[in-house]
């Protein structure tokens, strides 16, 4: 991710992310933290 594109990671996103292989990180308080949507649509969070 460009230093552009970083966003703090929401609540709202992460409800609305798809299983789509896309991975959420947070750039804010909880640097460092990801997320990612399974093909089951499990949300798996990654530290």
């Amino acid at each position: 991710m460009a230093n552009g594109d970083q966003k703090v990671l929401s609540h709202q996103a992460i409800v609305k992310l798809k299983p789509n292989g896309k991975v959420l990180s947070d750039c804010n308080e909880n640097r460092g933290l990801r997320v990612e949507c399974s093909k089951t649509g499990k949300k798996r969070f990654i530290l």
